[in-house]
């Protein structure tokens, strides 16, 4: 990744994007992705327009929302 120093990002698993069968795999991903000294937020969130039940959804949303909590980022 090839990110000038100008830049900011968000990193997050977007609830499109969602895998239910690996999201501990993409929650290390985004933890990983925090090392890039220019994100400044932890992106999570629902989608009511997909079909992948809230319930599912939130398996992430929560570890998401802890992480952000943790590091102290929005």
């Amino acid at each position: 990744m090839d990110l000038s120093e100008t830049q900011w990002i968000s990193v997050g698993v977007h609830p499109w994007y969602l895998d239910e069968t690996n999201w501990e795999k993409q929650l290390l991903k985004v933890q990983n992705g925090y090392v890039v000294a220019i994100v400044v937020a932890i992106e999570c969130g629902l989608d009511r327009l997909i079909t992948l039940p809230l319930k599912k959804q939130l398996l992430i949303l929560k570890p998401e929302i802890i992480l952000a909590e943790q590091l102290q980022k929005p």
